[in-house]
């Protein structure tokens, strides 16, 4: 059975810096692997609607490196969604 969040996410740097925060609506894709995706609802304009970066995700205080960018489609004109794919375990 996968598991999945939805609610606050941060995006920080590898240095701990934060660069966006929004809705999160993460999964466990492979729970025997630990493998997850999903997407973070950001305000348009962010840095991250058109480029892709290797970033911290945090999940209630728990991080996890991620690829994170860029967008995959806009939301009433004032959201994106961007994609997200995990590199290391799910932080939830």
């Amino acid at each position: 059975m996968s598991r999945t969040y939805e609610g606050l996410t941060r995006i920080l740097d590898r240095n701990g810096f934060l660069v966006d925060a929004g809705k999160g609506n993460l999964t466990v894709t492979d729970d025997e692997t630990g493998e997850w995706s999903g997407s973070i609802r950001l305000f348009t304009g962010s840095a991250l609607e058109s480029q892709s970066i290797t970033a911290l995700v945090e999940v209630d205080g728990t991080r996890s490196l991620a690829q994170v960018g860029p967008a995959v489609g806009v939301i009433g004109g004032d959201f994106v969604n961007v994609k997200v794919v995990g590199v290391e375990r799910p932080p939830f």
